[in-house]
């Protein structure tokens, strides 16, 4: 009886301390993403792409001589944590809506989707990923609409696409469905809830 408490015993500590390391490299993955995004997120300032959101205001665009971008980066975005690529590494979908620093609404449909994927034993921002398949669906469809990243699950980026018909205002698309698309494969499905 002894020797099956023992073993009973030691299964739970090789347990517990696999566990452990599970939870630390887990939370080691997610530092090192966010130090990512905070790196991307300067590189956008000063290469002029964006400025921060205590720089966004109407006097700055107003004083800028034209240089200034007219958006900024929250303070405030999400982080979804999944397995997106197909390495079994966990990964990250960054999300944020842009701030038109003029009081405009020019970008109240405007998100910013930056993947953060496991690459080897490194990582790699990808901010072109989610645009492009816009551009590409909407294209193939002939009319004008956006994914609206919602999460990322079992390597699907999930959402919704809003399509304008003619006749819309802009603050109302008239066709929205949800979606699934692939990172892997880069296919599209539409589903309903």
């Amino acid at each position: 009886m002894k020797k099956y408490h023992l073993f009973a015993v030691l299964i739970f500590i090789s347990l517990s301390f696999s566990i452990q390391q599970t939870q630390a490299q887990t939370t080691d993955s997610h530092g090192f993403i966010l130090e990512l995004f905070k790196q991307w997120k300067a590189e956008q300032i000063t290469n002029g792409n964006s400025v921060a959101q205590k720089d966004c205001t109407i006097d700055a665009v107003v004083n800028s001589d034209g240089d200034h971008p007219g958006n900024a980066i929250p303070d405030e975005f999400s982080v979804i944590y999944a397995k997106i690529n197909d390495d079994d590494q966990l990964d990250a979908l960054v999300l944020f809506n842009p701030i038109q620093c003029d009081g405009g609404n020019a970008l109240m449909n405007s998100q910013t989707r930056l993947l953060i994927l496991s690459v080897g034993s490194g990582y790699t921002i990808d901010d072109q990923y989610v645009d492009q398949q816009d551009q590409k669906y909407s294209k193939s469809v002939g009319a004008w609409g956006w994914f609206e990243i919602s999460g990322a699950r079992d390597g699907d980026l999930i959402g919704t696409y809003n399509q304008y018909l003619d006749t819309d205002a802009r603050c109302c698309p008239s066709i929205e469905k949800k979606f699934r698309l692939n990172y892997a494969t880069g296919k599209l499905t539409f589903f309903d809830e």
